[in-house]
């Protein structure tokens, strides 16, 4: 993965990435799960389990979902945006792990709101899809990379990444 982002950084060379997360354990995975899930009980005390289940899934796999490896759990998964060489952010219409409609990748772009938005975010799509990631479409600063999500969406017989064995945090 590391030497797949440096390929991409050299590719972009007037731009930097800033990456938030890679790699992380399922512990930190259900940390954050059981933290937006906190936070939408008080937002919505009148969403059901299943909007609940819903809504918090969009954003945040659930780590111990049958059949599940959270992308992140792989070392696959990278959450990152663009700067410009200074290390100031690119603007892409929200805040990293906004959890709302706005941070759909193709958000600005079905809506016509903001361009500079749609070019940034365009930006960041191009210069990781043109290194094989794909994107994931509910947050534009997500992106896969040889893992389940990945795999799936971009029609790969075989994934390049399993989860990574941790050791249990006591």
């Amino acid at each position: 993965m590391a030497k797949k982002l440096d390929e991409r950084q050299k590719e972009l060379k007037t731009y930097k990435f800033k990456i938030w997360d890679g790699f992380r354990p399922r512990q930190a995975q259900y940390n954050i799960y059981k933290n937006l899930w906190q936070n939408l009980c008080k937002k919505h005390p009148e969403w059901d389990l299943e909007k609940m289940l819903t809504e918090v899934e969009i954003f945040i796999a659930n780590p111990y979902a049958k059949g599940m490896v959270p992308p992140h759990s792989t070392g696959g998964a990278v959450d990152l945006t663009l700067t410009d060489l200074s290390g100031k952010e690119l603007e892409m219409g929200t805040v990293f792990d906004y959890f709302g409609p706005e941070s759909r990748a193709d958000y600005y772009e079905k809506n016509n709101v903001n361009k500079t938005f749609c070019q940034n975010r365009r930006l960041l799509r191009q210069a990781m899809e043109s290194g094989g990631f794909s994107q994931y479409d509910e947050e534009w600063w997500h992106y896969d990379y040889g893992n389940q999500p990945w795999a799936v969406k971009l029609n790969k017989k075989q994934i390049l990444y399993e989860e990574v064995a941790t050791p249990e945090l006591r």
